[in-house]
């Protein structure tokens, strides 16, 4: 897996990327389920840490701006970053991509190689993580629809950058449940113990 660092601690494996999307079911007197998904969703991701020499800075983060949003490289899948090799220029085409469009007309400037389906993307007018569903082979793509997870959580102008790879940042919040501190198990080695961290929207 690619190396990615929470607030300078490289992240450890087991790491869970979570798709937080509330769906209601209703069961019918015949047990048929209809079930309904809302709009809303948000990623929350879940990581242990490495913290053989930067237990005061994770302290810093453990207990203060816990109201504040912050940054960090969005984790990608390692299917992803093993057969990923974009290195080109992605825009929103001619027209608007409208809210809650799940389509996205998408072309190429300059550049080669291959936006993976799975690819976590995002563009560079909001701060939403969006999940490709379309694999982009810049080699004989120029221009064209692609799918996106979850919808379009505002209007994407035409020419907007798409972003893909390390230049995705997921906007977060600590989630309140964290360890509001570190553990030394052997008073040298410390922990903040599970990381939860959940998308600001």
């Amino acid at each position: 897996m690619t190396a990615y660092y929470y607030n300078g601690s490289p992240i450890l494996a087991p790491l869970t990327i979570e798709s937080n999307q509330p769906i209601f079911v209703n069961d019918t007197v015949s047990l048929k389920q209809i079930r309904t998904a809302m709009n809303a969703q948000r990623w929350e991701l879940s990581f242990d840490v490495v913290t053989n020499d930067n237990a005061v800075e994770l302290l810093l983060c453990a207990v203060e701006d816990q109201a504040n949003t912050k940054t960090m490289v969005m984790p990608q899948l390692k299917e992803v970053t093993d057969k990923g090799t974009t290195n080109s220029d992605l825009l929103v085409a001619t027209t608007l991509a409208s809210a809650t469009d799940t389509t996205v007309n998408i072309s190429k400037t300059t550049g080669t190689g291959i936006a993976p389906k799975g690819s976590f993307i995002k563009f560079s007018n909001h701060s939403k993580i969006y999940l490709l569903l379309t694999e982009i082979n810049l080699s004989t793509f120029t221009s064209g629809d692609v799918e996106i997870y979850p919808s379009l959580r505002q209007d994407v102008p035409a020419t907007t950058q798409l972003e893909t790879f390390d230049d995705v940042s997921i906007t977060y919040r600590p989630s309140i449940d964290n360890l509001k501190g570190v553990t030394y198990s052997d008073g040298i080695l410390a922990s903040p113990g599970r990381i939860n961290i959940i998308e600001a929207l």
